[in-house]
Parts: C-alpha cells; structure tokens; sequence
C-alpha cells in the first residue's frame, strides 16, 4: 500500500519519469514472464498477441512496465482456472496500443464507472479474496496520462473485461504531462 501511494505520489508529480527509447516487445515480454507462474499456478492461459519485430518506443520503460504488469496481473487474479488473458502489442500510425482482455468475471456498470479511482475495488466481497489495494488501476490511469496516452475499459460482468492503452511512439514535450502543467486534453475514458 505504502509503495502503491509513493510511486501515485511520484507520478503525479512527474518526478519519477525518465523517457528513453526502448523496444516495446521486449518490455512487455518480460511482464508476461513474470505473470506467467502465477497465470498457470491458477490454470489460466496468457495468449500473446504482438509484433515479430521490436518496436522503438521512447517513453519511461519502468512506468510503461508497471502499466503492462498492473493489467496483466489484474486480469490474471480476476480469471477463474480453464480461463484465458490475452495480451496483444500493435502498432497504429504513430501509436503503440496495448490491449489486455480476459474471460473473468468482469464488473458491473456502475464499477465500471469508478474503476479507475483510487482505493476502488470492485465489489467489495469479491476484492477482499483478491489481497489488492485498490491502487493498481489508478497508477495506470495516471501513468498512462504521464506517459501522453488515454486507457479506456471495457466490461461485461460475468464475461471479462478489456483494457486498452494507447501511447504515443515519440510524445511531444507537449502531449506529456509535467507538473503545474497538466493538459487538460489527456483523458482516460472513465474520469475518476
């Protein structure tokens, strides 16, 4: 809890951000290798979706990471076993979009509507066999935002959500958000 506030607390500031170019692909493998112990502990499958070639990005290689692994071990800890997270990496124009979807129980509307709020989690008797904060998709929301991208979600309950990040390949200092400076025209899709 303590590391989840810290690192909103950094975000929010844009004191932890240090942009550089990496490979997108390689990045998100590296998230999926980590999740993976857990995905077949619980009997659930990680589909992977992406590039054949690396794909340049410059942006914070350990915000972008936290983004996949907050997603990733979302989904994984909502699918029930015999389930499936599908991880997908694609390019579009001059934007890297990341789409992690699942076949778990989903949300409700109305949580739908607040997900990305902090401290938030999704009914709450569900949440509390689960062990999270409440944190993780807020860091997303805001290091997403950091980062010059928008994140939307989509839900069914009882069929699986999706979540979709779009970033940009080489942000304008501009798009970016910097502290006392916030650009009002970034949004996530859920404003919480």
């Amino acid at each position: 809890l303590v590391q989840g506030m810290l690192q909103l607390s950094r975000v929010e500031v844009g004191s932890a951000l240090k942009f550089e170019s990496f490979d997108a692909v390689e990045a998100v493998e590296s998230c999926i290798a980590a999740a993976e112990a857990i995905a077949h502990g619980k009997g659930v499958e990680i589909d992977v979706r992406r590039p054949t070639e690396p794909v340049q990005i410059r942006s914070d290689r350990d915000g972008f990471q936290t983004i996949v692994s907050n997603l990733l071990s979302n989904s994984v800890r909502y699918t029930q076993g015999g389930g499936s997270v599908t991880v997908e990496l694609r390019e579009a124009d001059q934007s890297l979009i990341l789409e992690i979807s699942d076949t778990g129980i989903g949300m409700s509307p109305e949580d739908l509507k607040r997900v990305f709020e902090r401290f938030y989690r999704a009914e709450k008797d569900r949440a509390s066999h689960t062990g999270g904060t409440g944190l993780g998709l807020s860091i997303v929301k805001h290091l997403t935002q950091a980062l010059g991208g928008t994140v939307q979600a989509e839900s069914q309950l009882g069929a699986g959500s999706s979540f979709v990040v779009e970033l940009p390949k080489q942000p304008a200092l501009d798009s970016v958000e910097r502290p006392n400076a916030r650009n009002q025209s970034i949004s996530s899709s859920n404003s919480g």
